[in-house]
This record gives C-alpha cells, structure tokens and sequence, in this order.
C-alpha cells in the first residue's frame, strides 16, 4: 500500500509540472506588458524597463519557470501581485479557508441529501417516487449555479430579508453560496446513486440476503450502497476537487474573499503572476484529491485492498 502511494505521489510530479508550464506558456503569449499594469500607460520607456529588471521579466522563459517551480517547492513562494504588490502567498493562505469551508460545507449537504434520494429513487423504480428525484435532478444539474446563487438572493434576501447576500462576516452568509454550490452536486450524486444502486439490487446476494430475512434496510444499505459506492465516490471526490476553483463564480456573486474571486480579479486585471500562482496550487489540490479517492476505493473495496497486499 505504501508503495503504491508513494507511486502515486511521484506520478503528481510532471502533472503539476506541466500544467504549470502550460500556463505560464498561455500567459507569456498573452497580450498585455505586467510592467505596464503596474505602473500605468503613461509610465516612461526606461521605468517599465527597470522595472521589468527588478522583478526578472526579462528574463529567458525557461530560467522564470525554473526559478518560479523552485521558489513555490521549497518556499511555497509565488512572488508579488503585480497589481496590489501584496504577497501571493499570503494572499492564498488568507483565502483557501473560506474556500474549503465552502466546499466542506457544499458536499456535506450534497452527500446527506443526494445519496438517500438515489436510493430511494432506485428502490422504487418507476414510481412516483422515482420520477419525481429524477426530475428534480435533471433540473437541478442542467442549472449552472450563479443562476441558483442570484434567484437565492432574490427570494431569501431581498423579498424575505432573512439571509444575508453579501459577505461571510456571520455564519448565515455561508448559507446561500453553499446551498447553491451543493444542488447541482446533489443532482449529480442522487442520479450516479440511482444507477449505481439499480446494477447492484438485481445481484444474486442481494436476493440471497432477502431469502435469509435480513431486514429491507440492511439488505439496501449494508449490501447494496456498500457495493455501490465506487461510482458514487468518483463523483464526490470529483466534485470535490473543482471545488476550489469551481465556485468562483459564487464566491464573487457573494463577495466571498475565496480562491475564486481571487482568480477573477487577477484574470480581469492581467494579474498573470496572481493567475500562475492560483492554477499551480488547484493542479496540486486536484491531484491530492485524486491521490485521496484511490486511498478510498481501496478502504471501501476488499478487492482493490487485496490486490495491494498480493502485488506487495
């Protein structure tokens, strides 16, 4: 098992290696001089020059992303935002609490909700019970967020004045941009849940497991979801993983001060050091993610478990 991790995590390496190339390619062919948003249009020839000097635009390509993939893996240093000079780095750990918390949040609903509406939708196949979640799924997922986020707002905060619909500065502000995040993974989990689920009950341990009287509930959720679950474990992780870059657009809809509204701002002010910076650590996070739901396929399979002790 060690050994696969390990693999696993050296595997990480030229990912994040070129995704961080490609990026820091697509920005040095971008339009827009970085010393000519720092110091405005009207700055002189000569101070855009010394300036590009002191922070080593000038540069070749390959000794910036060499020194860049240095400073950010032994420093965790991304340098200064060309627009506001304040550290990147600083700047990321103030706002990837609020962003997790958002996402932890988001997915706890989508899991309580979603997952027990797939299997109630599975266990009465064509029933009224069974149309009903999947309408509201197929509504739900085909509905980017922000719509959710912005017809929220409308109803809970300015026709019902019960919710705020700006800023996180009290716990009620978390509740409209989660909710909104989490339907469409409730969609999501509650649709893959109902699949996954329809494949299993038709088993024949499951029909054995009826035939020894178990109850209706052991039978459906000790055996059926418990061999259901890899499906459903890809999209939670999934979800999971663009969380940290996927709610951006909530997060600046609700004034949220995440990763999301981070990027955006850079993105709109040609902040590319600021943009670098944000795509190296969401790479890193998808891969963590992706590391983390191999590690859950093998506690929630016996199967994955032991091939890992037999190749061991």
């Amino acid at each position: 098992m060690l050994k696969y991790v390990g693999k696993r995590i050296l595997w990480m390496i030229p990912v994040i290696l070129g995704v961080s190339l490609v990026i820091m390619a697509i920005m040095e062919f971008t339009p827009g001089d970085p010393a000519t948003i720092i110091l405005g249009i009207e700055a002189t020839d000569e101070s855009k020059a010394a300036l590009k000097e002191e922070l080593g635009l000038d540069d070749p390509f390959v000794q910036r992303y060499c020194r860049f993939i240095y400073n950010a893996a032994t420093k965790f240093d991304f340098g200064e935002s060309y627009t506001s000079r304040d550290s990147i780095r600083n700047q990321i750990l103030f706002r990837i609490p609020y962003t997790l918390r958002i996402s932890v949040i988001s997915l706890l609903i989508a899991i309580c909700i979603g997952i027990p509406a797939g299997v109630l939708a599975a266990t009465h196949q064509y029933s009224a019970k069974d149309n009903l979640t999947m309408f509201f799924s197929l509504f739900f997922v085909s509905m980017p967020n922000f719509w959710f986020a912005l017809m929220m707002i409308m109803l809970f905060a300015l026709k019902l004045g019960i919710l705020p619909s700006l800023g996180v500065d009290h716990w009620t502000g978390y509740i409209l941009p989660c909710v909104s995040v989490a339907l469409g993974t409730t969609a999501s989990l509650a649709r893959q849940t109902r699949s996954s689920m329809l494949e299993v009950i038709r088993q024949d341990y499951i029909t054995t497991a009826r035939a020894k009287g178990q109850k209706e509930s052991k039978v459906i959720y000790g055996h059926g979801l418990q061999n259901a679950l890899m499906p459903i474990i890809t999209v939670v992780v999934a979800r999971f993983a663009h969380a940290l870059g996927g709610s951006m657009v909530v997060e600046s809809i609700f004034s949220i001060p995440g990763m999301g509204s981070y990027l955006i701002n850079a993105i709109n002010s040609r902040d590319y050091a600021v943009v670098q910076a944000g795509v190296f650590v969401i790479s890193l996070w998808f891969g963590l993610c992706m590391l983390a739901m191999d590690l859950v396929y093998a506690a929630a399979d016996p199967r994955i478990r032991s091939q890992y002790r037999s190749s061991r």
